[in-house]
């Protein structure tokens, strides 16, 4: 993370822009940051962007050939196995620039002494949402269209109906939205996804709580000590599934588009590249301050997600 800032301007009568900064940063890496939770890990390159159209590098492992049949006493054909970094480009930039009267500043700081810190939180938290809403727009229309989305989903059996934008799932009662989620499980199971990764599912809340009105209510059903009525929760992981609430899922005319996948199909990079500040000669008396972000997502393996459209 690079600052920039001028030690002139850090007096108390201005916000502080490096602890603007590292709050924004944090806000924007928070415990419920939806793409820190399902986005893969270890891309180099991803804390020393400089420049949007910087590099980073994604690791993949590579596959072997497999020879069925070897001819017993033949001489095996070693294959030359190198580790696959893909490069993908960060083109991207978020930004929100404000200004403020010295004298607003000062009156916030008589009242608020930890100023500049509610600000890094609330322009972190909008920039957060901004970006991840811009993501999973992206994400639910770049999976595997052919086995994970549409009418008859599924690798082996195309046996699943995901419903569609046109064609959305309507399920009556809440039990029928449970049942929905243990058939995503083919979706899963019939394309290989590594069962030592995560499989999540994203949830708006008022999917969420026809889940808590369907037989997980029951103690007898759930194995739990009390029903998801009374805790608030519904256990998760449900059949594998990490259930994940956002309000940041795309949505049209009532119909939400529910990404669901395996931790690995996409990744993103968030990086806060600083924080100007300036004064101006034709109105001195104020300060302008311009926070700006790098960042990109891709989706990296598209058979490793899917999209359920469903209704209401």
């Amino acid at each position: 993370m690079r600052m920039i800032a001028n030690d002139r301007e850090t007096f108390t009568d201005t916000i502080i822009p490096r602890i603007l900064s590292m709050t924004a940063f944090k806000a924007l890496q928070g415990k419920t940051n939806v793409l820190d939770r399902i986005c893969t890990d270890g891309i180099e390159g991803a804390g020393k962007l400089k420049n949007e159209g910087d590099t980073v590098l994604v690791p993949r492992v590579p596959i072997p050939t497999i020879i069925l049949n070897r001819l017993k006493g033949s001489k095996p054909d070693y294959q030359e196995l190198k580790p696959i970094m893909e490069p993908y480009t960060v083109g991207r930039t978020a930004n929100y620039s404000f200004k403020v009267h010295k004298h607003d500043v000062a009156q916030f700081m008589a009242g608020y002494k930890n100023w500049a810190v509610l600000l890094g939180e609330s322009g972190g938290q909008a920039m957060n949402k901004s970006i991840e809403r811009d993501a999973l727009a992206s994400f639910v229309t770049e999976v595997d269209l052919i086995n994970n989305a549409g009418l008859t989903a599924g690798t082996v059996t195309h046996s699943v109906n995901l419903g569609t934008v046109g064609a959305p799932l309507v399920h009556a009662t809440p039990d029928l939205f449970l049942d929905h989620i243990i058939d995503l499980a083919v979706i899963a199971d019939e394309a290989n996804w590594p069962p030592e990764l995560m499989r999540y599912l994203l949830l708006s809340a008022k999917q969420m709580a026809k889940l808590k009105k369907s037989a997980l209510r029951n103690t007898y059903v759930t194995g739990d000590d009390r029903s998801p009525i009374l805790t608030g929760k519904v256990q998760s992981p449900l059949d594998n599934w990490a259930l994940i609430q956002t309000n940041n899922l795309p949505r049209a005319a009532g119909v939400t588009a529910n990404l669901f996948g395996c931790k690995g199909a996409h990744g993103k990079v968030v990086q806060v590249k600083g924080l100007e500040t300036f004064r101006s000669k034709d109105s001195p008396q104020d300060v302008y301050y311009d926070m700006d972000v790098l960042h990109d997502r891709w989706t990296l393996r598209k058979e490793m997600a899917g999209t359920t459209y469903i209704t209401d």
